[in-house]
């Protein structure tokens, strides 16, 4: 069961590491001043090698890293996770371009969050870039058998993880995103996926 577990994990890196994208993918586009969290569930004694490039930016058993790209161009990340035994783990990696601002803004999601007041990616919410407030925008989170956990009007509130105070399971959940930018209604739907 732990060994299970600790492949699910492992792949919800993977797709952390490209938060906006869907399982599979490892290529990551942010616009300049996105602030980029990643995260593997701990192991007791593991030693986690957070590169950037080949240059090591973080080293230790601090299994979570953050980032501020705030310099355009391509970069690879990676994560060397080693066992308590001195044991080498798989590399994961992940491509990421950080772009310059085109002026047009957008809305993105990541696809995992874990609520456990940490200060490290508590909330799930869309990040908007830009300077523009959506006149029209709804984000509403719903359980798998459609039951409407979460719901508000607002851009900068976002999803704890709780339903009627109390913390929802760990999980899948589904999001329906509508909002408008420059006129333009949208919709999107996706799941996130809550890890406690």
């Amino acid at each position: 069961m732990e060994k299970v577990k600790r492949k699910l994990l492992l792949l919800l890196l993977f797709i952390t590491l490209a938060s906006s994208f869907s399982m599979g993918q490892a290529f990551h586009e942010v616009p300049v001043g996105y602030r980029g969290v990643y995260w593997v569930d701990s192991l007791s004694g593991s030693v986690y090698e957070w590169k950037i490039d080949s240059v090591v930016v973080q080293n230790g058993a601090d299994a979570h890293f953050s980032i501020l790209w705030n310099i355009p161009g391509q970069y690879i990340l990676s994560l060397h996770e080693t066992s308590a035994d001195g044991c080498p783990g798989e590399v994961r990696t992940c491509e990421i371009k950080v772009c310059k601002s085109t002026g047009t803004p957008f809305i993105t999601t990541i696809n995992a969050f874990t609520p456990n007041n940490d200060n490290l990616n508590d909330v799930f919410k869309p990040l908007l870039s830009g300077d523009e407030v959506p006149p029209l925008f709804k984000l509403q989170i719903f359980n798998i058998w459609g039951e409407l956990l979460f719901e508000s009007n607002n851009p900068q509130a976002g999803w704890n993880g709780t339903f009627k105070s109390k913390p929802c399971p760990v999980g899948t959940y589904i999001f329906v995103l509508t909002y408008s930018l420059q006129g333009k209604e949208n919709r999107t739907t996706g799941n996130v996926n809550l890890i406690r």
